[in-house]
């Protein structure tokens, strides 16, 4: 007696359309954590990086975003974050790391390689290997489907727990660097670790007097003769154009006015102990 293959290839195509998506579910959860990573970047650059970055992995298959992944989010230790030599602004990079052993993070890359290739044999080779209009072969298509999505399942669920962890801290950051105290806070590190802090420095401790101060104008002109641009950029944007107020910024130095001998004041600094 032939059987009526309708019913149950009817089930077959409405398990074939929800392992399609459960795919791009996968596909969808992989290039959000890929997207999170950030290379270097100046910070006021940070959101218009993230929206290229992401846009660029948009693009890409679930093959080539899992790789990235793995590659990744696996690492055994951070890449160092380019940069150019000369910094005059400061840079941002956020990138995250799941500690496992060589172990797992093989066992990793081999599933997320296996439901891959099984994901492309779905949307491209399966009706080369099932006959749609025989229920039998319609019958063992569908017990295959349901392992199938339970897999898939399995890698969401472990990925998406990842994605969710670090998305919350890619969020708190982010609003960390939006809010003014963020804006102080990097402003700060970016000068106290700036060429033109080292000068300074360096001055403070090759030019100071007896009494353990340097002038101002002493440093002003060393800055002037070995980081122009530079020192004209730092004190227009942190010390509003004047070389005092750009050192207070710093917050490294001891500042202070003295009175000359035509009954002028000048300014005087010195490094902090």
């Amino acid at each position: 007696m032939t059987v009526d293959p309708t019913a149950s290839r009817d089930e077959v195509l409405r398990k074939i359309g929800r392992n399609v998506v459960l795919f791009q579910e996968l596909e969808n959860v992989l290039k959000f954590l890929a997207s999170l990573q950030h290379p270097s970047t100046p910070m006021g650059k940070v959101r218009a990086a993230g929206d290229e970055r992401t846009e660029s992995i948009r693009v890409k298959t679930l093959g080539q975003v899992a790789g990235q992944v793995v590659a990744e989010l696996f690492a055994t230790s951070d890449a160092q974050a380019s940069a150019p030599e000369a910094i005059t602004e400061p840079w941002l990079s956020f990138s995250f790391r799941i500690a496992l052993d060589q172990g797992a993070i093989e066992d990793s890359r081999r599933k997320l390689k296996a439901l891959i290739e099984e994901r492309n044999d779905l949307v491209h080779h399966l009706l080369s290997r099932w006959n749609l209009r025989d229920a039998e072969s319609c019958n063992a298509l569908s017990i295959e489907l349901d392992q199938q999505r339970l897999k898939i399942i399995l890698e969401i669920e472990r990925f998406r727990a990842y994605a969710n962890g670090v998305g919350e801290m890619a969020k708190e950051l982010q609003a960390f660097i939006d809010s003014e105290d963020g804006r102080r806070h990097f402003d700060l590190m970016f000068l106290q670790n700036s060429r033109l802090t080292m000068l300074l420095t360096q001055v403070a401790l090759t030019q100071a007097r007896e009494d353990g101060w340097t002038l101002l104008s002493v440093a002003g002109a060393q800055l002037r003769s070995q980081i122009p641009e530079q020192f004209e950029k730092l004190k227009r944007e942190h010390g509003e154009g004047s070389l005092r107020k750009l050192v207070a910024a710093i917050d490294l130095f001891d500042l202070q006015l003295e009175p000359t001998p035509n009954g002028g004041t000048r300014a005087i600094y010195r490094s902090r102990a």
